[in-house]
C-alpha cells in the first residue's frame, strides 16, 4: 500500500464515520419532531399513516424519477397490506 493508498483508505472511513454521524443525527431529529408535532395537534401516529397511500401516490405524480421505484413499493405494499 503507497501513500496514497493510506490517503484514500483514511479518507474513506472519515467519509463513512461521518456519514453514520449524520445519519444517526437525522433520524434522531425526525423522530423528536414528529412527536412533538403529534403532541401539538393532538392526534395518533396512525391517523397520519392513514394518508401515506395518498401522499405517496401525490408523490409519484410529481415525476420525480430517483423516487419512483420506492415510491411504487410503498404503494403496492400498502395497498397489499389493505386488502
Amino acid at each position: 500500500m503507497g501513500p496514497s493508498d493510506e490517503e484514500y483508505v483514511k479518507k474513506s472511513f472519515f467519509h463513512r464515520f461521518i456519514f453514520r454521524i449524520l445519519k444517526a443525527f437525522k433520524s434522531r431529529f425526525a423522530k423528536i419532531y414528529v412527536n412533538h408535532y403529534l403532541k401539538l395537534k393532538g392526534i395518533s401516529l396512525e391517523e397520519i399513516k392513514k394518508w401515506n397511500l395518498v401522499i405517496f401516490a401525490a408523490r409519484l405524480h410529481e415525476g420525480i424519477p430517483l423516487e419512483k421505484e420506492n415510491l411504487l413499493k410503498m404503494i403496492k405494499k400498502l395497498l397489499k397490506n389493505n386488502k
